[in-house]
């Protein structure tokens, strides 16, 4: 079993019988220039609090809920998803994807259309929330596999380091 699954399982209580692999949705903040589009910031980065984190993940959570996607909040920086019915995409963890040009990552999900579907619609959902009043840096989200190299977690969860 994956040791990132493995954590998972052990210290956020999520059912062993599940289906399909968990996804990690990192809040970000998108800028678009004439001619680019970067992930300017993510995750802790964006400097949510527990309760603006909590608000927006439970809004987020029941716009997927009505395409029967379930969700698991972690943090104000690290959101779950369960992924039953999609292939995973194929996307780098959101450290390696910080201010680089987007175009070459969101022509990979060209394989996989259905996420970039769900990015752009992600954004269109944080967008429309913007234009209620709502005042957060969230503007879309990133989203890549949890079994990612452990390296990377370290600066998600602390316990990643440890033998499960």
């Amino acid at each position: 079993m994956d040791p990132v699954l493995k954590a998972l399982k052990k210290h956020e209580n999520l059912p062993n019988d599940f289906p399909g692999a968990w996804l990690v949705v990192s809040p970000v903040h998108w800028e678009a220039t004439h001619n680019n589009a970067a992930i300017v910031a993510g995750g802790d980065a964006l400097n949510l609090t527990e309760e603006v984190s909590r608000k927006l993940f439970d809004a987020y959570a029941k716009f997927l809920a009505e395409d029967n996607m379930l969700m698991h909040y972690y943090n104000a920086g690290t959101w779950l998803l369960l992924c039953e019915h999609q292939k995973p995409p194929q996307t780098e963890a959101l450290d390696s994807v910080l201010q680089c040009s987007m175009h070459a990552l969101l022509a990979s999900l060209k394989s996989t259309p259905y996420w970039l579907r769900f990015m752009t619609e992600s954004q269109m959902f944080f967008s429309g929330r913007k234009q209620e009043g709502a005042d957060y840096p969230v503007n879309g989200v990133w989203v890549w596999p949890a079994a990612k190299p452990k390296r990377m977690w370290s600066n998600f969860w602390p316990w990643s380091k440890k033998k499960v």
